[in-house]
């Protein structure tokens, strides 16, 4: 029995040379695929880069071998020296392909395989999916299969093995199959997949590692989008010199799920450590920069209002020493630009340059409307007011989650004006101002956590109320609730207390309740700092209670507990 066994596995070839013809004579175990090896090592490597022609080819099924026969006329000697001698160079690879499935595919793949012929062991490979593994592959891979061949060129796939190519395949699918299963258990919440695949590439210059992402996710809003433009952006926050793989862009996306792939690469491979921390830190960057598409706003500009500014900004300036005074309004938003209005009274010398020559910018468009008098000072100087139109790109002032930041927008405006002329009042940004300086000290003095997640730390600031105690409380009071917010949402906790001296800082998942319970106490406002912020589709409540006395801190902290309980 044991003999016979060993026969079924003994594989003999050989060659045998006469005055103008060969003849190759091989016996092996059958195998579905091994004429095919066979014939391609033959046809293609017996006379590198010349398609041979096989005079005559046989082949004769005898039990659990088959048994193969080829004649091949040489066109001259030189020919058939050159077929003996590259013979006995791939005699050894021949018998190791007839051998193994697995080595006659990475033998072929190493000689080069024509695109047909990879993608035929693509979906040979993914067909064995299947039949090994049903509980995790369905027919249904195929559609998948076909449309990702059909999306990514031929460049790509011609620089891919068909093993990366079949795991590529069977990742996107695999998600996608998660992301279904999740969508049926709970269709109002967002699910959200990212894989990050580590492949080796060959260079001119050896290997190198780059990096396959394929991300999965449901839609909750209509007008929601995530492309590869999105990814990038995630990505240039940890690795900056990192580019798309041109070509490997593969997308399917229906009206409720999108399912893309793409690859990342960088001048040099990527190192262990990146890889580690994209795998961290990825998910939650890219889950944050889903984009919600708006709409352009068109609102025509009010000009009773323009002239209402005008005529309050010239009863600020008294004095010839008074600063300019400004107002700064947002008109419209299109798929490009921000456009603001900007009205200025400033008092206006006999030396004083005219506005028109003062104010230009290269970074944004400056056009300067109407420019009249606006009364005088002491009847000798008189007071200028402008009516500036300014159009920016918007581009440049959105956040990671790609929502415009008209704070940013109007700082950059105010910053412009006190380049050139000095310092100006903003008169209905005050407050605005104040929290901008507040909230660039607050985040300057956030390391680690913060400095991963700016959009985060953006989100929590402007979402404590009330305004006014925003702007004044200390700023090492803001990094201590901060750190507690960012544990409860780290490490998913229901509830977290702390206490230093007289204040008390409370984090916690929302609980139904807890805010009216809290607002029937009716503390001052100024005791009281409230958060209430959703964090990738978590509710979180938060409370900084300033108070010296221990009654006033133990009825806050029974009347949470009670709603928690």
């Amino acid at each position: 029995m044991l003999g016979s066994i060993e026969k079924a596995k003994a594989v003999t070839i050989s060659l045998k040379r006469e005055e103008n013809e060969i003849y190759m004579h091989i016996e092996a175990p059958y195998r579905k695929d091994l004429l095919k090896f066979f014939i391609e090592m033959c046809t293609n490597w017996l006379i590198p880069g010349k398609n041979l022609f096989l005079s005559k080819f046989s082949s004769v099924r005898e039990g659990q071998l088959i048994v193969c026969e080829v004649l091949i006329l040489p066109a001259h000697e030189e020919e058939r020296d050159m077929i003996c001698e590259n013979f006995t160079l791939l005699e050894d690879e021949i018998k190791l392909g007839l051998r193994s499935a697995y080595h006659a595919k990475k033998l072929l793949e190493l000689k080069g395989l024509f695109l047909e012929e990879k993608e035929s062991f693509v979906k040979e490979t993914i067909r064995e999916r299947v039949t090994r593994f049903p509980n995790y592959f369905d027919y249904d891979v195929f559609p998948l299969m076909q449309k990702f061949l059909v999306s990514v060129n031929e460049e790509y796939k011609n620089g891919r093995s068909y093993q990366v190519l079949s795991f590529i395949i069977c990742t996107c699918y695999r998600i996608s199959q998660k992301l279904l299963d999740g969508i049926d258990e709970v269709s109002d919440k967002r699910h959200f997949f990212l894989k990050l695949i580590p492949i080796s590439e060959s260079t001119p210059f050896g290997e190198k590692l780059i990096l396959g992402c394929c991300i999965g996710m449901n839609f909750l809003k209509d007008n929601e989008i995530l492309e590869d433009r999105h990814l990038l952006r995630a990505v240039k926050k940890y690795c900056p010199d990192v580019t798309l793989v041109e070509g490997s862009y593969f997308i399917q996306k229906d009206d409720k799920t999108l399912i893309f792939y793409i690859e990342l690469e960088q001048e040099d491979s990527f190192t262990y450590h990146e890889i580690a921390l994209l795998k961290k830190e990825l998910k939650e960057q890219v889950k944050g920069s889903i984009e919600s598409l708006v709409r352009p706003v068109f609102m025509p500009r009010n000009e009773e209002e323009v002239m209402k500014y005008i005529v309050t900004l010239s009863k600020q300036v008294t004095t010839v020493k008074d600063l300019p005074q400004i107002v700064i309004m947002f008109n419209e938003q299109t798929d490009e630009n921000l456009i603001f209005t900007l009205v200025m009274v400033r008092p206006l010398f006999e030396m004083s340059p005219q506005i028109q020559k003062i104010l230009e910018s290269d970074d944004f468009e400056v056009h300067i409307e109407k420019v009249r008098q606006a009364g005088y000072i002491r009847k000798r100087v008189s007071k200028e007011a402008s009516q500036i139109r300014i159009c920016m790109k918007k581009i440049d002032y959105l956040r990671e989650d790609f929502v415009v930041d008209l704070y940013m927008a109007r700082q950059a405006i105010v910053s412009w004006l006190e380049r050139y002329l000095g310092p100006v009042r903003d008169y209905n940004g005050g407050m605005i101002s104040r929290q901008m300086e507040i909230f660039l000290d607050f985040q300057e003095k956030i390391s680690g956590n913060g400095a991963l997640h700016p959009h985060r730390l953006s989100n929590f600031f402007h979402a404590l109320y009330p305004i006014e105690l925003r702007t004044a409380v200390s700023v090492q009071c803001l990094q201590e609730f901060y750190k507690l917010f960012s544990v409860v949402i780290e490490e998913d906790r229901d509830y977290l207390m702390r206490e230093d001296g007289h204040i008390l800082f409370i984090c916690m998942k929302e609980t139904k309740g807890v805010l009216d319970t809290i607002l029937a106490l009716k503390f001052s406002p100024f005791k009281l700092l409230q958060l209430q912020l959703t964090i990738h589709e978590k509710p979180i409540l938060g409370f900084v209670f300033f108070s010296e006395s221990t009654d006033e801190k133990n009825i806050f902290l029974h009347s949470i507990s009670r709603c928690l309980s």
